[in-house]
């Protein structure tokens, strides 16, 4: 390992998360895997996991009940968590934002290194995961971009079942297994032999 601050990391843990279809049949995985390589190789020190929560929303905090608290069961007193960065962790308000981050650095005296170029290697630990401004603007930048989400989200669907309601053809992500959707003619068929 190199001298200096990158001895104080006896573990190297990842985490990668995201919530979407869309974002899994993109680069995201890719993409955080790769910075969170970038940082190991930049620190010199060894990835013993990478921890993955695919398709798992930090918005309803689903992921901090599966593979995040695997991670953290796992996580030691001077290990290192390795993601892209906050919102992977979580999107919930600064109460849970900062309680998660306390189970980390306060509870098992391990640290937080965010891996995205824009956060340029920014380590959380117990000294300045309370009151440090990046943090707190980051996860305020979260939460509100949670809470449109949804909003657009729940504005798509009501607009997707008034057309519905009033006979015309909308678009739906997945119908039932014995219903086909013909995108072309705009129409839906039942499939006699599955019903």
């Amino acid at each position: 390992m190199k001298e200096c601050q990158e001895q104080k990391y006896k573990n190297m843990w990842g985490y990668v998360r995201w919530s979407s279809d869309g974002q899994e049949e993109g680069n995201t995985e890719e993409r955080q895997v790769e910075y969170i390589n970038s940082v190991v190789e930049r620190l010199g020190g060894t990835l013993i996991k990478i921890f993955y929560d695919r398709g798992v929303s930090a918005l309803t905090g689903d992921n901090l009940k599966k593979n995040w608290a695997q991670l953290k069961a796992v996580v030691s007193e001077n290990d290192v968590i390795l993601t892209e960065k906050t919102d992977r962790i979580t999107r919930k308000e600064s109460r849970t934002f900062y309680n998660v981050l306390g189970e980390i650095v306060e509870d098992r005296k391990a640290f937080i290194v965010f891996t995205s170029p824009s956060n340029r290697g920014f380590e959380v630990n117990a000294k300045n995961y309370e009151n440090d401004w990046n943090l707190k603007v980051s996860n305020a930048v979260d939460t509100e971009e949670g809470k449109k989400r949804i909003e657009r989200c729940k504005f798509g669907m009501d607009k997707m079942k008034a057309k519905l309601r009033s006979g015309q053809w909308a678009k739906v992500s997945a119908c039932p297994w014995w219903i086909i959707s013909d995108h072309e003619k705009e129409c839906y068929t039942v499939d006699e032999t599955k019903a």
